[in-house]
């Protein structure tokens, strides 16, 4: 491991999380203008998420904000699958 300025001063060194797949989830009205997009403009500031508004945010991260209140879970809805067969027309 890398001598760094953490381990130096004393400070608690955690390892970096393992990254966890995408999830939808849905802004709450507690997490209005809360959430930011990640845009930043110079004028405005940053661009933040509103009430209702659905955006995909790796699962530990979405596990958190609802926790807070800000997100609710977004079901992800599976298409059923036919069982008619399907035929191959020969030309």
């Amino acid at each position: 491991m890398p001598v760094t300025a953490a381990l130096i001063e004393g400070r608690s060194v955690t390892p970096p999380k393992e990254p966890q797949a995408p999830v939808l989830v849905k802004v709450t009205r507690r997490g209005h203008g809360k959430i930011s997009t990640g845009v930043h403009d110079r004028t405005y500031g940053d661009e933040l998420y509103a009430d209702g508004e659905t955006f995909a945010v790796a699962g530990d991260i979405a596990e958190e904000l609802e926790e807070r209140g800000f997100v609710t879970f977004v079901p992800v809805e599976v298409a059923p699958v036919s069982k008619e067969k399907t035929k191959i027309k020969d030309e």
